[in-house]
């Protein structure tokens, strides 16, 4: 099979054609390596390969689709993780040059985990910046990652390899990681679908109150089916909700007649938009409401910065981050990173205490948004 007609198909349509006998795990992941061997050297989404330990997954897969016994909705779908998702013995330099003696992972993370126990075959991790804490792909570590569409442009950071790995055909699913726009960035920029989920519903290590992991694919359906096996509980993670049994995959069939949809245009702080985003957003909201849907305009709540408190917490973040890292020299961080967070000793523990309850307000605020 060619990579063009593995990229046209769902995930449902993949896994359907296992169930058929017409195609195989192995073949697909074969296909997708040979695909990822060819593309990666410009894009440098992809590193720390695994084809061995992938194949042998797959051909487990084949032999349970043989047996009519799939062992869950991604059995035998080749998956790659972002670097900061935990493997065992696999590394974890959180895309830092400085740390790239550190031992392997000594644990999975519960996407990890949730992935193998669904029979998705992991080959690759994918490349970040430093600390995650970039909106680009430049990385001390593993350089500059590439956007497929354009490889002079910005990928979006920081799950910036999990965007250009699947916009470049690479596999139809990622799992990235999001605090203020990690997943959702890199899929704008790379016209892929991704969503940061509700706090705890898909659990992630170290445990964070703001970061959590979430899905990113070429479609609304393949990520839903993604969601779907990521949103299960892990007592490791203490903010992870119960399990609640929802099959987000089966739930995409709702006729938008009806539905009250808010368009905000304007978050009432920060830059504008461009003239040229305000008229696709405008567009889609006309698109909807000729398909049935209330379209009402939605107004934000902040009169103020409310992404002010959040950089003061990722500024401290990154400074303790960095000041932990191992002996290394110039070349051991993203320098633009570093000079910014080294900024962050200014901010005294009262200061830090009192961002964070600003941000407690902020998410207040915006869960008690309505549309006019």
């Amino acid at each position: 099979m060619s990579i063009q007609e593995l990229v046209e198909m769902s995930v449902r349509e993949l896994v359907d054609a296992y169930a058929a006998r017409r195609l195989s795990p192995v073949e697909v992941l074969n296909a997708t390596l040979n695909h990822a061997e060819k593309v990666n050297p410009a894009i440098n989404a992809l590193f720390h390969f695994r084809p061995e330990e992938a194949l042998d997954a797959a051909a487990a897969s084949e032999a349970r689709w043989k047996a009519r016994a799939p062992q869950g909705l991604l059995d035998g779908v080749p998956m790659t993780v972002k670097e900061s998702v935990a493997i065992v013995g696999w590394p974890n330099t959180h895309g830092v040059r400085a740390n790239r003696n550190l031992p392997p992972s000594s644990y999975d993370s519960p996407p990890t985990l949730a992935l193998r126990e669904s029979g998705a075959p992991i080959f690759a991790k994918t490349t970040m910046p430093d600390c995650g804490l970039l909106a680009s792909g430049v990385s001390s570590m593993h350089g500059i990652i590439r956007n497929p569409w354009g490889l002079k442009w910005n990928t979006g950071g920081s799950s910036a390899g999990a965007g250009a790995a699947v916009a470049a055909g690479v596999g139809h699913l990622t799992v990235g990681t999001d605090i203020a726009g990690s997943v959702r960035l890199p899929s704008a920029h790379c016209g892929l679908a991704s969503l940061k989920p509700t706090h705890g519903r898909v659990p992630h290590l170290p445990p964070d109150m703001m970061r959590m992991a979430g899905p990113m694919g070429r479609s609304v359906e393949d990520i839903a089916r993604l969601l779907t096996v990521l949103t299960r509980p892990d007592e490791r993670d203490t903010w992870s909700f119960p399990a609640d049994a929802t099959q987000y995959h089966e739930r995409l069939g709702r006729d938008v007649k009806g539905l009250r949809i808010g368009m905000m245009t304007d978050i009432g702080f920060g830059p504008k938009p461009e003239a040229e985003v305000r008229r696709a957003v405008d567009r889609a909201g006309r698109t909807l409401a000729e398909a049935g849907a209330i379209v009402e305009p939605f107004i934000s709540p902040f009169d103020f910065d409310a992404f002010a408190p959040i950089d003061m917490f990722l500024q401290v973040r990154g400074l303790a981050e960095i000041n932990a890292l191992p002996s290394h020299g110039e070349d051991g961080v993203n320098c633009y990173l570093r000079d910014w967070a080294l900024k962050g000793a200014k901010y005294s523990g009262t200061d830090l205490y009192e961002a964070l309850g600003q941000i407690a307000r902020v998410r207040d605020s915006a869960g008690r948004l309505r549309a006019l």
